[in-house]
């Protein structure tokens, strides 16, 4: 039976107490996990900027932060000493020399992509560090798909650097 305290403020669905829900800590909606899109793209306090403080509609989240602009983003993580600490965490979780997780189109390189990008965080953005991600992987995972997305990457590169 349904328990009526717990009901989906975006489609209406009712929880009962074993089913996958949240609630926002932030705003105190509670919504399905079918739901959890809708329930970021309307939040107002999930549209601020975590470098600038900026109120933006069109969000980009990466490692659970958000930003207003690609330019936030890549200055976070390489001005601020919360995106360098976010950055070291990552890679000594990820036990970046030796550990693959899905696949092994990494593992004939001298160097893992990942080590060279980690020494030159300063120098390259997070757009540059998927390009040479997709780049380096394409010939043994997914070919030309993995192309296009550097072509992307590229693109959203040269768009946050020399908007018009």
């Amino acid at each position: 039976m349904a328990c009526t305290s717990l009901k989906c403020d975006f489609c209406g669905r009712f929880f009962s107490q074993h089913d996958n829900y949240n609630t926002c800590k932030d705003c105190g909606k509670t919504y399905c996990v079918n739901c959890e899109n809708e329930h970021y793209e309307e939040c107002e306090i999930h549209k601020i900027c975590e470098y600038c403080g900026n109120y933006e509609n069109d969000i980009i989240t990466e490692h659970n932060l958000k930003f207003c602009s690609l330019e936030c983003l890549n200055k976070f993580f390489q001005e601020t000493d919360s995106g360098k600490l976010i950055i070291k965490m990552i890679t000594k979780e990820k036990n970046i020399e030796n550990k693959q997780v899905g696949g092994n189109h990494y593992q004939h390189f001298k160097i893992q992509p990942l080590q060279f990008m980690m020494a030159n965080e300063d120098m390259l953005t997070c757009c540059a560090m998927n390009v040479i991600r997709y780049i380096c992987r394409y010939p043994h995972k997914n070919g030309k798909e993995d192309l296009l997305k550097a072509i992307d990457y590229i693109e959203k590169e040269i768009k946050a650097k020399y908007p018009d």
